[in-house]
């Protein structure tokens, strides 16, 4: 059997790329584990073929340094791994080490544009060592993955040539259905229920990392400005205790909320209940420009229709489908307005929705796991019959 190793900085439950790799992995027959993160102290997710390193750092070079030497530890005296993945920049110097020694594939998720991440622009010097990082290891790995077209064509012309997109689409709902953004169509009010919102008020919905570039606070503003709405926030980051001081100073108690992030097999769930999926990404570097964030295709998935920041790979999923509008995230006023004209149309929302679940047919990772798991089989063939055994 083919032994594969994921190695994520972070709680792999609550990571919808990783969970995906792995299970996609696992259907097509190969042996995975997955090596996470959590603080010292902290309850893990407990989940078969999943385990975590302890790590008493928090934040800062010592946690990188902390990770890398217990990965190494936990992974490089076990039997022998054919395939080792690096899903994040972070964990790919303990990958490529490990995977050296077990003479394995190694394949890097570049998941961002590392060299322009928004949460380095400030940091130059940490910035710099990623960069050398990315530039040494990225062209050693025997495959690099990237999330979208842009991003693939920077990485083959600074990097390397062996690149190959996979998109971060979710799992097809197992009974999808257009709703009313009211949590109607057969799915349990489960967000409106837990937070005491009406079926007649409008949710705008933010899922995701709670960090610097992702628009939290601009979202926070917008909302200020369409007072017949609520706004939820569902993820974790760095910047929840400020997100949730910047909502008692403004007395928006009643109408804004922060809850924590859930596993990937619920996020369908709660997301459908609302009316408008929020991605208002600022322009904090090519990265972001560049992005195309996992939330919006879950929103879509979801059949909710999604506003987003107008960068090029975001502005051109919601034109091709016809699901949500693409606006200035510098523009708040003029963003307003157009959530405010959305929501006083709901025939024009009830072909959004329509057009989501259309695009949900195409745009989901029962048709994407074939392009990674594909990408996978072709890594192996090049080796089969010498040191990788056959998967299944």
């Amino acid at each position: 059997m083919t032994h594969a190793s994921i190695l994520f900085l972070g709680e792999p439950a609550v990571d919808s790329r990783t969970t995906r790799f792995a299970s996609s992995l696992r259907a097509a027959g190969y042996d995975v584990n997955v090596l996470g993160a959590a603080p010292t102290g902290q309850t893990v997710d407990a989940r078969a073929g999943v385990d975590h390193v302890s790590l008493r750092f928090k934040a800062g070079p010592l946690r990188f340094a902390e990770y890398f030497l217990r990965s190494l530890l936990h992974l490089l005296f076990r039997a022998r791994i054919h395939l080792v993945i690096a899903e994040d920049l972070y964990s790919l110097p303990a990958a490529y080490l490990i995977a050296k020694t077990h003479r394995a594939f190694l394949v890097f998720d570049s998941r961002e544009l590392y060299s322009d991440i928004a949460s380095l622009v400030a940091r130059p010097r940490v910035q710099k060592i990623w960069s050398r990082i990315q530039r040494l290891l990225a062209p050693r790995c025997d495959l690099v993955l990237a999330v979208n077209d842009s991003i693939a064509a920077i990485l083959r012309s600074t990097l390397t040539q062996c690149v190959a997109v996979v998109r971060n689409v979710p799992n097809l709902p197992a009974e999808a259905g257009v709703t009313d953004g009211a949590g109607h169509g057969g799915v349990q009010p489960r967000l409106r229920e837990r937070l005491g919102i009406g079926p007649e008020v409008p949710i705008l919905l933010y899922q995701g990392g709670l960090q610097n570039g992702r628009g939290i606070f601009i979202t926070l503003d917008l909302l200020a400005r369409v007072q017949e709405a609520v706004l939820v926030y569902m993820g974790a980051g760095p910047l929840k205790d400020a997100l949730v001081d910047e909502i008692k100073l403004r007395r928006l108690e009643r109408r804004a909320f922060v809850i924590d992030a859930v596993p990937v097999e619920k996020i369908l769930t709660m997301t459908t209940e609302a009316t408008l999926g929020m991605s208002l990404i600022e322009n904090r570097g090519r990265s972001y420009f560049l992005s195309l964030p996992n939330k919006v295709f879950e929103y879509i998935a979801a059949e909710v229709p999604v506003v987003a920041s107008n960068f090029p790979e975001m502005r051109d999923l919601i034109e091709q489908y016809g699901v949500g509008v693409a606006v200035d995230p510098e523009d708040v006023a003029a963003a307003a307005l157009i959530v405010r004209d959305l929501l006083a149309a709901p025939e024009r929302m009830q072909e959004m929705r329509e057009h989501c679940r259309a695009a949900a047919q195409e745009l989901n990772w029962q048709k994407e796991s074939r392009r990674f798991i594909g990408a996978v089989e072709e890594l192996l063939r090049s080796r089969r019959g010498s040191s990788v055994p056959a998967r299944g």
